[in-house]
């Protein structure tokens, strides 16, 4: 349950930044015409590299939490089995 839980919240986490960042991406390409005219090309790169660095910051933090789950899940069912095997 707590293993889940962070997980659950933190993919969460990972797929709005993911959202906001694809959707940056998406209005600067389809409206690059007015960002050139408007000359707010280091504008818009900052905006889009801000939000592709929280999206980053929260994938690392999904794959540490499954990094640190998978080998306890693993460690404890062959510790259950272990002991049931002696009966």
């Amino acid at each position: 349950v707590f293993f889940f839980g962070r997980i659950f919240t933190t993919y969460e986490a990972y797929q709005e930044k993911d959202a906001k960042s694809s959707a940056v991406l998406q209005e600067n390409v389809t409206g690059v015409r007015v960002v050139k005219a408007f000359a707010r090309q280091d504008y818009e790169t900052e905006k889009y590299e801000t939000a592709n660095a929280a999206r980053y910051a929260d994938g690392q933090r999904l794959v540490l939490l499954h990094a640190l789950y998978w080998p306890v899940s693993h460690a404890l069912c062959a510790a259950q089995a272990e002991t049931l095997a002696g009966f």
